[in-house]
Parts: C-alpha cells; sequence; structure tokens
C-alpha cells in the first residue's frame, strides 16, 4: 500500500508532463 500510495503523484506527474509534451508539440 505504502509503495502504491507513493508512486500515485509520481505517475500523475510523468503523465502530466507528457501530456504537455505532446500538447506542445502539436502545437508547433
Amino acid at each position: 500500500m505504502c509503495f502504491i500510495r507513493y508512486d500515485l503523484p509520481l505517475i500523475l506527474k510523468i503523465f502530466t508532463w507528457w501530456t504537455m509534451r505532446s500538447n506542445i508539440a502539436a502545437a508547433v
């Protein structure tokens, strides 16, 4: 449980960063 609770924010951060990068690439 601790690992999941600790990794979840990290996964969300990476997912958000990847989405932003994809949007920027699409915009350019």
